[in-house]
């Protein structure tokens, strides 16, 4: 979606049904999340499973929650230009 950078769900469908996916990761750049109740429906729906690329959206909430949890995984990037860098670090942190 050009206006708000949230991903065309549309697209992802018709995307994981051409591909056979089994996985989506979904990543929140620059907070903009997208509706998370309705992909985490397309997921489902599909058998996919879902991750949730949290590094450029701590500290947004969706609903009450911080981001993360509409998916299997949350992870999260901890380069030296990641909102949690951690120096030459080229690792990061999955949460479960």
């Amino acid at each position: 979606n050009t206006c708000d950078l949230a991903a065309d769900l549309g697209d992802v469908g018709r995307k994981a049904d051409l591909s056979g996916a089994r996985c989506l990761v979904l990543s929140h750049n620059l907070g903009l999340v997208p509706d998370l109740e309705a992909v985490a429906g397309l997921c489902q729906d599909r058998g996919i499973r879902l991750i949730e690329d949290c590094a450029d959206s701590l500290g947004v909430f969706v609903d009450g929650q911080h981001v993360g949890h509409h998916g299997l995984v949350c992870c999260v990037s901890a380069q030296s230009q990641s909102i949690v860098g951690a120096g030459d670090c080229r690792g990061g942190f999955l949460l479960t």
